[in-house]
């Protein structure tokens, strides 16, 4: 009983740390948006720098 204890909490651990080196994404999905909206198509009104690199 101990053993398995101990084995799943060792388990845990290593998936918990494991899963902490993956990279975070998100993703945006945006419905009914130009390609003339965005600031690196020319736009002056939106800014969208992070996009715009």
């Amino acid at each position: 009983m101990k053993i398995s204890l101990v084995l799943s909490l060792l388990m845990l651990s290593f998936i918990g740390a494991f899963a902490q080196k993956q990279p975070n994404i998100v993703f945006i999905l945006t419905d009914d948006q130009s390609y003339e909206l965005l600031g690196c198509n020319g736009n002056k009104l939106v800014k969208t720098p992070n996009i715009d690199k």
